[in-house]
């Protein structure tokens, strides 16, 4: 799977993740810990991608407001080294993800207030930059932050290969009139349950997470599974999809006749180093994931 040039279509907002450092009590306040920092399901994607690949040229476009947040935003994108097309608007406020994490870093609670993918974005896909760059690309990544109707006219338009990402179980049926467009989805088990039959949807080959389980793969008519190793001790669970996704989207396009198979171990290679690591994204060397992948397998 070649691609010289991947647009992503999607979330870029800032994460405010409180960790508490006890056991909850249910309706008092718990000591802990809040950490700010850019994430995104699209952009968390990208950014591992960025690290991990050779593609050419990765494009982000998403929509933020003209903020400090926005600014933040910003800045991640151009420290990725990916093009940003995104859309500033400056009466608007920037979305946010809001996570509460027990004191095991599993997430307990979550709240994204991102109105502005769904009333703003899709308008801002409509300008001519935004066209030309999808008519150029040979792959997009779109999350289900974006309304049903703007992801199945995008993803209709487009003749390259496309990869979705589901969210959260509120977003992820936002995929499903398109399911027959997307050669490739990535979604967690609550996804897939909101989702429900995937090969009745339409769905083609599909990647399902489930915390510390195997990962769950369906390719070209078959059904896997590979196991994820167990970590000394987890930090964040925040982005450890993102980064499967992206690890993953990156082995396809770097190793030669790579399969989904064997490129989804990259990617659990990528989400452990995730979760033992604070923030959505962690730093990530292709040899290093290489060595784990060969450990993994003898």
């Amino acid at each position: 799977m070649r691609a010289k040039h991947i647009v992503g279509i999607g979330g870029a907002h800032v994460d405010w993740i409180a960790k508490m450092s006890i056991p909850n009590v249910a309706g008092a306040s718990t000591p802990g810990v809040v950490d700010a920092g850019v994430g995104g399901c699209c952009l968390n994607s990208l950014r591992v991608l960025a690290q991990l690949s050779d593609v050419t040229k990765i494009t982000m476009i998403s929509a933020r407001g003209a903020d400090a947040a926005g600014e933040q935003v910003q800045a991640a994108i151009e420290e990725a080294e990916i093009e940003d097309q995104s859309a500033v608007f400056l009466d608007r406020t920037t979305p946010t993800y809001t996570a509460v994490l027990d004191a095991d870093g599993d997430v307990q609670a979550a709240v994204a207030d991102m109105s502005l993918y769904e009333d703003a974005l899709p308008r801002h896909l409509n300008r001519r930059e935004v066209r030309d760059a999808l008519q150029h690309a040979d792959m997009l990544v779109i999350d289900a932050n974006l309304p049903a109707e703007t992801i199945e006219t995008i993803t209709s338009a487009f003749r390259g290969i496309i990869v979705g990402l589901a969210i959260s179980p509120a977003k992820a049926n936002r995929l499903k009139p398109s399911a027959g467009n997307f050669d490739l989805v990535f979604m967690n088990h609550r996804e897939k349950a909101a989702l429900g039959d995937l090969h009745a949807a339409g769905f083609k080959d599909t990647v399902i997470t489930e915390g510390t389980k195997d990962v769950l793969l369906s390719t070209d008519g078959n059904e896997y599974s590979i196991g994820v190793s167990q970590v000394p001790s987890v930090v964040d669970v925040t982005g450890a999809g993102d980064a499967l996704a992206g690890a993953t989207l990156a082995a396809l396009v770097k190793v030669e006749n790579c399969t989904l198979y064997d490129a989804v171990k990259f990617g659990v290679a990528a989400a452990s180093k995730t979760i033992q690591t604070h923030g959505p994204i962690a730093s990530l060397e292709w040899e290093t994931l290489l060595a784990e992948v060969k450990q993994h397998d003898s």
